[in-house]
């Protein structure tokens, strides 16, 4: 839908200027070298508008570092993410008042020490971790949860349902039970809503 020019969904409640950020890696050529990787900056603002950019190539051993996912080398996190910011600026004509980044991978010190060098002129930010660990919940009576139900665990960690019943629609739209997306972790400076809530343009 995004590709067709239709925006789905929009943030609720968010403040202008929010630069919403997705991190993610591939083998750019696995044939050439099976540890070569590729990191993927996947950037929306607050109206759901985005681009893509990708960062450089980087050296990645599961076996020398005893993880699966890779992590990027402090100064390449710091210079990716100050291309995107960049390039938000030059689309949308001044630098982001906020920005959230996110991936599926808990954070190395190396890559918070490089994203928060490239953030050291935002006043509000945060570094998190989503993800999917088969957690779900269940609500009293025969309907699946509310999309857009938001369970906390403290210090800004919990669940949030993207998908579940739609009182709109008087359905849930949908064949298995609904899982959510867990906020597995939080780095934020300044003062950030527990969590993000989302709501059908």
């Amino acid at each position: 839908m995004y590709k067709a020019g239709i925006i789905p969904w929009r943030l609720a409640d968010t403040i202008e200027g929010s630069c919403f950020v997705g991190i993610s890696f591939f083998h750019e050529d696995e044939a050439r070298s099976p540890f070569l990787r590729t990191s993927v900056a996947q950037q929306f603002s607050e109206h759901g508008e985005g681009f893509v950019l990708r960062g450089e190539r980087f050296e990645w051993n599961p076996k020398d570092s005893l993880e699966k996912s890779p992590h990027l080398p402090e100064e390449q996190a710091s210079k990716l993410l100050k291309q995107v910011l960049e390039v938000y600026e030059k689309q949308v004509g001044t630098y982001p008042r906020k920005v959230v980044l996110h991936k599926t991978s808990r954070y190395t010190q190396e890559e918070r020490t490089g994203f928060e060098d490239a953030l050291a002129n935002i006043r509000h930010y945060a570094l998190t971790t989503i993800g999917r660990r088969g957690l779900f919940c269940l609500r009293p009576g025969m309907k699946p949860v509310i999309r857009g139900t938001a369970i906390h665990h403290g210090d800004n960690l919990g669940l949030i349902y993207t998908t579940g019943y739609i009182p709109f629609l008087r359905c849930y739209p949908g064949f298995r039970v609904p899982q959510p997306l867990e906020l597995l972790e939080n780095w934020a400076r300044s003062l950030f809503p527990k969590l993000l809530r989302i709501s059908c343009a």
